[in-house]
């Protein structure tokens, strides 16, 4: 009986250690339904199918049909219905499960399969096959014909498992190489080779001094922001570059486990060319400490896994997210030599120290008090396990390289962890075991690249101003008579434009025109007339949208010169009439300025327009200032006139210099603009002031328009009313609604 106790007892405690193990990789969720309940259980508390609803899981040809919604998101996925499709699609973590009202034919992670039942639609409510969903979803799925109950049991990792999976399929997949000589980029970009794309991760200040030439400029701590991640390609192998390959090699981690194909180039800048001018910001490699090591193995003991949680379902938001938390904690990503050794000297206990050496290197020499997990075992469970959740962990390798890729990973999971700078070669790479990756041997001295974005935006908006077939405006009389010629674009508030907009017209938002998703929706066969409330931000739009290769002009005036009378349409108060302010007709002499330096990070033309465009977009300026304001206080902006030389010398705003619109973009003229100061640009009606103080702004000035320009200013006075001022709105029809 003794035996039979202690045999029960052994085998409870096991249950329960497993059970208080189980969390850190996995966390069961068990739900229990009933045919006829509009209740289910979740482990012991009930909760509605179909909250607020009362809906109830039904038997349709032998096969439970449910309202999915709250399964699902105990499951902690999602639900998403598009109407227009009556289709269902469901995600829980790398799982998707599409399903079509009416229809047995479903998609399954990108796979063709058929459910038994179709879903339908009962009593208003969207019911789904119960068993085929879980299912397919990684669920287990029971019957007890008795009760009529349906047990569902699902196993979902826990973030800290997702996160250390993705890192073990990365460490140990054949592509996987954690570094890349300069000797072996170097040639393969002088061979042609188009196989690598390169991603700079140094400052921007440092970039714009110099950097590897064809790389793309990405800072380090903004490396995890989702349009961050939507410039890099998955069909390339991406050669991160920071100045020592310490952070590229944090940032390499990261983008492998999202699924790119990435590396590092070995020793990061100051192994390409650590002489030219932001390349070497970075102190370089100083040379081995040759500080003592050891040969007897440091065993490790078991810890607490920790408790990562990111709030969020998708498998890449969750690496995103605990990526993103790291790069912003504020954690130093190495520690040098000299200061781990002092510490270490003065009996600092706050360190724990893991050498991810080969065990055959470790045991020939490692840093004294090390512990050992080779580094493409990091990320299994039992050997985080042997990982403090309360001390610094200074990981160790023999250069930094793989010793950050893993910290990176040990900050994602919740451990505070750190890099040995220079890894044993900067410890001491005279002993046996220490030195089997050759240390540092010194920079290449391989060409950099220092262009300057400028003179690329500059020569984009030169090219369609001087076109033959440029227009600026299209008046409203000529797009009411013939709309099927254009493509209308109303860059219009969503809210605005769901009130009333010019018929015909799709809804871009303002701030939203150069996000790549929103310019795949435009033509390039077709002239685009953009539309906003005055003619100011459709022409600040159509600048940038002519810069890119598209045919654009602007609406006159904008809705209202098209109807004012329409709410939505009038969310900007029209032109109220002239100032009737001075004018001059003396020419006012201009100086000559450095022009500004531009860096977008990019060797594409319409992605460093694009970048350029969105700085300004979502820096806070704003587009336009009124004629009061400029009045006021003229010494505060420098103004500039853009009307013809002919009109100018008839009249214009006093204190303005002259450059003619279509001769803004010449280097020449744009040299006369100072850096330091507010430009007002100003021309008749606000419209081509509007198209300049794009460019301006791109280029890095500070520029806005004069709002209704000179008509807005005197529009009595010669020259100043060479183009015909507002007339007062057409009342054409609008539309209202949402975007078609």
């Amino acid at each position: 009986m003794k035996k039979r106790y202690s045999a029960i007892f052994l085998a409870l405690t096991l249950v329960l250690c497993l059970t208080l193990a189980a969390p850190a990789f996995a966390e069961t969720k068990t739900m229990v339904l009933k045919i006829g309940d509009p209740k289910f259980t979740v482990g012991n508390a009930a909760q509605e199918v179909d909250p607020g609803r009362g809906t109830k899981p039904v038997i349709v040809k032998g096969r439970t049909l449910v309202p999915i919604r709250a399964i699902v998101e105990t499951m902690g996925g999602t639900v998403e219905w598009a109407a227009a499709e009556q289709k269902v699609t469901v995600k829980v973590l790398d799982k998707t499960v599409e399903l079509w009202i009416g229809k047995t034919a479903t998609i399954v992670n990108g796979a063709s399969k058929n459910t038994d039942v179709a879903p339908q639609i009962i009593n208003g409510r969207t019911m789904l096959p119960a068993r085929f969903v879980a299912e397919n979803l990684g669920a287990t799925v029971g019957w007890d014909p008795a009760t009529q109950s349906i047990p569902i049991t699902f196993d979902r990792p826990t973030d800290f498992a997702l996160i250390a999976k993705a890192a073990d399929k990365a460490l140990n997949a054949e592509t996987f190489a954690a570094t890349i000589n300069p000797e072996t980029l170097y040639d393969a970009i002088k061979k042609g080779d188009k196989s690598y794309f390169l991603l700079s991760i140094q400052s921007r200040e440092d970039y714009a001094k110099g950097h590897v030439p064809g790389a793309i400029n990405i800072p380090f701590k903004e490396i995890a922001k989702k349009e961050n991640l939507a410039k890099l390609p998955k069909d390339k192998k991406i050669v991160v570059i920071c100045y020592t390959g310490h952070t590229a090699s944090y940032t390499a981690m990261f983008l492998n486990q999202l699924g790119y194909n990435a590396t590092v180039l070995k020793y990061g800048t100051e192994g390409w060319n650590d002489k030219t001018a932001g390349m070497g910001t970075v102190a370089l490699y100083p040379g081995s400490k040759g500080y003592e090591v050891e040969t007897t193995p440091v065993a490790a003991t078991t810890n607490e896994l920790p408790a990562t949680k990111t709030s969020t379902s998708s498998v890449d938001d969750i690496i995103i997210n605990a990526t993103d938390a790291f790069l912003n904690s504020g954690k130093a990503a190495t520690i040098s030599p000299e200061a781990l050794y002092d510490a270490i000297k003065k009996g600092d206990k706050n360190y724990f120290l893991l050498s991810i050496q080969s065990a055959e290197d470790y045991a020939k020499g490692h840093v004294p008090g090390a512990i050992n997990i080779p580094f493409k075992a990091i990320a299994k469970e039992e050997n985080l396990k042997k990982l403090p959740k309360d001390k610094k962990i200074v990981v160790i390798c023999y250069t930094g390289h793989t010793a950050s890729y893993t910290a990176m990973l040990l900050n994602q999971l919740g451990y505070d962890a750190t890099v040995l700078k220079y890894g044993t070669a900067g410890w001491n790479d005279k002993t046996a075991g220490l030195g089997t990756v050759k240390p540092y041997p010194g920079s290449k001295g391989y060409e950099v690249n220092t262009s300057n974005d400028f003179a690329v935006i500059a020569a984009a908006a030169d090219k369609f101003l001087n076109a033959a077939n440029f227009v600026a405006t299209v008046n409203p009389e000529d797009v009411k008579a013939n709309p099927n010629k254009y493509f209308l674009l109303s860059i219009q508030s969503a809210e605005d434009y769901a009130k009333g907009h010019v018929p015909g017209a799709i809804n871009i938002p303002f701030k939203q025109i150069a996000k790549k998703e929103n310019l795949a929706k435009l033509p390039k066969n077709k002239k685009i007339v953009v539309i906003c409330y005055t003619g100011h931000t459709a022409s600040y739009t159509a600048m940038f949208l002519n810069q890119l290769g598209y045919d654009a002009t602007v609406l006159k005036f904008g809705t209202m010169g098209w109807n004012d009378k329409t709410a939505g349409m009038g969310a900007v108060k029209p032109y109220a009439g002239s100032k009737g302010y001075e004018v001059e007709t003396k020419a006012v002499a201009a100086t000559v300025n450095e022009l500004p330096k531009v860096i977008t990070g990019y060797e594409a033309q319409e992605d460093i327009i694009i970048a350029a465009t969105n700085a300004f977009l979502n820096s806070g300026k704003p587009a336009t200032i009124n004629p009061e304001d400029v009045k006021a206080d003229p010494s505060k902006y420098f103004l500039l006139s853009i009307q013809s030389p002919e009109d100018y010398a008839k009249g214009h705003v006093p204190g303005a210099i002259n450059i003619g619109f279509k001769a803004i973009a010449k280097e020449e003229n744009l040299k006369k603009l100072p850096k330091d100061k507010k430009i007002v640009v100003i021309c008749y009606t606000g419209h081509t002031a509007s198209y300049t103080a794009m460019l301006l702004n791109q280029l890095g000035y500070d520029a806005t328009v004069l709002k209704f320009g000179t008509m807005g200013w005197n529009d009595k006075t010669a020259g100043m009313g060479a183009v015909k001022p507002y007339a007062g709105s057409k009342g054409y029809e609008v539309k209202q609604g949402v975007n078609p």
